[in-house]
């Protein structure tokens, strides 16, 4: 792309650039800048600094950046602070995508990704997501999630749904008002999730099933109990063993998450 379109800015982001810091920027200085941590505010400042004529003090200025400036020396300008409300982000702009071109490999419906939380309180050593999203679990408000569903929903007929966190049946008290809010709001949808064995129970999943969800995905890692010790996983193969019953006692097919 640079060799095409030399004036072109090319942003990266993610785990890489988190967790490897310096030496993660390509030498050939071919990406002009590297997002460090949770990247939203952190896209929109560089993008409205760019847009103001791309002042250098300015972006110095904004925490979460990696690039080089222009005597070719390494910039990090600092770590950037996690997004305490959720909410204050907008809703994902899917005019911009070919929804119908993500389907599901099980059926080949159309279905969507929607984010419900950020953070795990769990210590799991293989795990990224406390060094991307820190371990406090922070939420998208109920409303704010079914908020999405139903726009999706209504506005590019999405029936399928993926909730994306590490553990959705980490408070059932949540669980139970989303599966409230689904009834209410008469949305007909299907959803999927993934969670921690431990923290399901019949009543919960009960609940989930007659509300939509049709895949359940456990965290199981491994079948040696040494093994999550050591990975710090925080759990015993019984509870998973346990889980996974459940799950299927009620019709909830499980897939399992393994390192």
């Amino acid at each position: 792309v640079k060799a095409k379109h030399p004036n072109v800015i090319i942003l990266s982001f993610g785990v890489f650039y988190t967790l490897i810091r310096d030496d993660s920027l390509p030498e050939d200085k071919s990406i002009d800048y590297a997002l460090v941590g949770e990247p939203d505010m952190t896209l929109k400042e560089l993008v409205q600094a760019l847009a103001a004529g791309g002042d250098p003090e300015a972006i110095k200025k904004i925490a979460g950046l990696l690039y080089y400036d222009q005597d070719g020396n390494k910039i990090f300008t600092g770590e950037r602070e996690l997004i305490e409300d959720l909410d204050s982000l907008p809703l994902p702009d899917r005019s911009l995508i070919y929804n119908e071109r993500h389907v599901l490999p099980n059926n080949g419906k159309p279905f969507t990704l929607v984010n419900t939380s950020r953070g795990c309180p769990f210590p799991c050593t293989f795990c990224i997501v406390k060094a991307y999203y820190g371990q406090k679990v922070r939420r998208h408000s109920t409303k704010y999630i079914l908020d999405e569903i139903e726009h999706c929903n209504k506005e590019y007929g999405l029936e399928y749904f993926l909730l994306w966190e590490e553990a959705f049946t980490l408070d059932r008290n949540v669980v139970i008002e989303f599966c409230e809010g689904l009834k209410e709001r008469g949305l007909k949808v299907h959803w999927a999730i993934t969670t921690r064995a431990d923290t399901v129970d019949t009543e919960i999943l009960t609940m989930m099933k007659e509300n939509g969800c049709f895949l359940v995905g456990m965290g199981i890692e491994s079948a040696h109990q040494h093994i999550l010790d050591r990975a710090k996983k925080k759990e015993k193969i019984e509870d998973i063993v346990q889980g996974v019953k459940l799950a299927r006692k009620v019709g909830l097919p499980v897939m399992g998450h393994f390192i």
